[in-house]
């Protein structure tokens, strides 16, 4: 037996509303169902695919002079954050858990950092190099 729940104003209105048991209330998932999370994954494992294959192309050149003019390390790390980004996007994708919820803030926090930490240090050193030369 359902119990029934009349609304603030019941003297003005005829519309009683029922209360679902537990059994009664279903969440049905339909995790991947839609055309717009399939267009994000897609971008994502592109993205993910293309930023490993960078790192990794980095990682083998690193003895290159154009590779090593652009301090690998800096940009490996910096692609990293690009990596942990795009993951972060992902999150928001799959079922809310509170491991996806846990991970969104850290994963986006990190990534950021993780991309723009590099990228200012060697703009500093960059700074650095033309202040002693002026």
């Amino acid at each position: 037996a359902a119990e029934i729940v009349f609304p603030l104003s019941t003297d003005t209105m005829s519309v009683i509303y029922p209360i679902p048991t537990w059994d009664e209330r279903t969440y049905d998932k339909k995790m991947f169902n839609d055309a717009s999370e399939h267009i994000a994954i897609a971008f994502a494992a592109l993205n993910g695919a293309l930023i490993i294959s960078i790192i990794v192309v980095m990682l083998v050149y690193k003895d290159h002079t154009a590779v090593k003019a652009s301090s690998p390390l800096f940009v490996v790390l910096s692609l990293s954050g690009l990596l942990m980004l795009n993951f972060g996007m992902l999150t928001w994708v799959l079922e809310n858990n509170a491991a996806t919820c846990a991970l969104r803030p850290w994963l986006l926090g990190v990534g950021f950092t993780l991309f723009l930490a590099p990228i200012a240090v060697k703009l500093w050193r960059i700074k650095t190099i033309f202040d002693t030369i002026n």
